[in-house]
């Protein structure tokens, strides 16, 4: 059984290279987001924040944070990320490397993002990555990408975004196939005793995704979170402890066919 799950995600992760729609297809977003159901272009305030939409990196204080995932499961779907923020001038950077897959197949992006608030209301940021995937025989491509993200807040409490992923529309190199075209607009509702996010995720050839989440504190240092993503249904539940400037964070959430994932983080707040 454990065989013939690796041979369906590797048959399908190399599908989406060979076909109209390439790799990268991942939730990149940390496991803050992994907990609300894959949610959160929205929702600040992690390390891992400008993987979900850029413009967020502008209301965040600098950070640094290194997360683990394994997909299904299966040690051959590990996925790290290494993601870092910091302030110039009337600007926030951010930089970060992720991989993802293993020896059969892999996944190699690095990231810098850059963003501004150009008012209480608005911020804007973008990102580019260079991107490579590497298949065991058969080869490698690499493709630079490109996301724009935007944030607006008409009250304090309400965040409305919409992110645009690889809106050149770049192809990985010789394959010429087209890394995935996505808009992805979310709300974020802040409340006295927690937040809730919801997310739809519209991606070319493919159904329209919904994600939503809510997380709130249960403890001064403990944040209990729970979410689902549809398309399929794939409820998840996570939990962040903190301790002065560091924040340990944990995700766990359930595909009906390809079993459980899991997601670590560690995260630091550099002042």
């Amino acid at each position: 059984m454990h065989s013939l799950k690796i041979l369906a995600v590797l048959l399908f992760l190399v599908g989406c290279v060979a076909g109209s729609q390439a790799a990268f297809e991942k939730n990149s977003g940390g496991p803050r987001s992994a907990g609300l159901g894959g949610a959160g272009v929205a929702l600040a305030g992690d390390a891992w924040c400008a993987n979900r939409n850029p413009a967020l990196l502008a209301n965040k204080s600098p950070r640094i944070g290194l997360a683990w995932q394994r997909l299904f499961d299966l040690p051959e779907m590990s996925h790290l990320q290494l993601s870092g923020n910091f302030n110039v001038s009337d600007f926030a950077a951010g930089a970060g490397v992720d991989q993802f897959g293993g020896k059969l197949y892999r996944e190699t992006s690095l990231m810098v993002s850059v963003a501004r608030s150009f008012s209480r209301v608005l911020s804007a940021g973008a990102q580019v990555s260079l991107n490579q995937v590497v298949i065991q025989h058969y080869g490698d491509a690499a493709a630079i990408g490109a996301v724009l993200g935007l944030c607006c807040r008409p009250i304090p409490e309400l965040t409305a975004a919409a992110v645009w992923r690889n809106f050149p529309r770049a192809e990985l190199g010789r394959w010429n196939s087209q890394m995935p075209e996505a808009l992805h607009l979310g709300l974020a509702l802040r409340l006295p005793r927690g937040s809730f996010v919801l997310d739809i995720v519209e991606e070319s050839r493919f159904a329209t995704e919904y994600r939503f989440g809510a997380e709130a504190p249960v403890l001064p240092q403990l944040t209990f979170r729970v979410g689902s993503s549809f398309e399929p249904v794939r409820p998840s539940v996570g939990f962040t402890v903190n301790v002065r400037r560091w924040n340990f964070h944990y995700a766990g959430d359930l595909h009906p066919d390809l079993g459980p994932s899991h997601s670590l983080g560690l995260e630091v707040t550099a002042w």
